[in-house]
């Protein structure tokens, strides 16, 4: 027996959540908060919703809405943390090695220098912490994986077409819903910042999904979607 849960208490606690990882003025309880949140394994649990097809299937429109905007937040912190703590940790293990290159000069432009300036300075002052690096190095299952990538992929999808609600993908021969609201957008782009990030950490996922005809599709659409919206 699983106990149901109400969507409107999920967004409370995703609100607070985020509230202590970017409060508005940050200080040392917040920093504090942000290392206790990913030794705890916050940042796998955050995939894990993701992942979860099921996650407030049954809950009303505006409050997914809210709930997957604040998740969207959070998995942002959660996986520029990561690549910053990825990174520090081979430079820190391979010093004077080249490999991690690409995700340096990925980490220039991901997430977004100017709007995400705050949320960037964050993500390198936590992986300062060696408790941090060392949760990272630890926990192999909080790595954006094929399975949470085409879980973003197929929820970045439902919304550009208008069906955040929908718990299963996308019908090829689906039509976009006339009533894309702007809320969904807000969605997309914070989603597909999310796999942004998620490419520059696991590049080599690439290619997988090059083969796949669903990424194909979902990147078609997506390109059509940027001239109508």
């Amino acid at each position: 027996y699983q106990r149901r849960v109400r969507g409107g208490s999920v967004q409370y606690k995703l609100e607070i959540v985020y509230s202590l990882l970017m409060p508005s003025s940050p200080n040392a309880k917040s920093n504090k908060f942000r290392g206790d949140f990913v030794v705890a394994g916050g940042i796998e649990i955050m995939m894990l919703l993701v992942e979860n097809p099921r996650f407030l299937a049954d809950t009303d429109q505006a409050t997914k809405r809210s709930c997957l905007h604040i998740l969207a937040k959070i998995t942002k912190f959660s996986l520029t943390v990561l690549c910053y703590a990825t990174l520090l940790l081979f430079k820190k293990e391979n010093p004077g090695a080249q490999s991690g290159l690409n995700l340096h000069n990925s980490l220039a432009s991901i997430p977004n220098p100017g709007i995400e300036r705050v949320l960037r300075v964050a993500a390198q002052q936590l992986v300062q912490d060696t408790t941090v690096l060392t949760s990272v190095r630890n926990s192999p299952k909080a790595v954006p994986h094929l399975s949470y990538i085409q879980a973003i992929m197929r929820l970045t999808w439902r919304c550009a077409f208008g069906y955040p609600l929908l718990c299963k993908p996308i019908e090829k021969d689906c039509a976009p819903s006339h009533s894309v609201l702007l809320e969904d957008m807000w969605l997309v782009q914070e989603w597909i910042e999310n796999l942004t990030i998620c490419f520059a950490h696991q590049p080599s996922i690439l290619e997988h999904l090059l083969v796949d005809e669903e990424f194909g599709e979902f990147i078609i659409h997506m390109t059509l979607m940027c001239s109508t919206h």
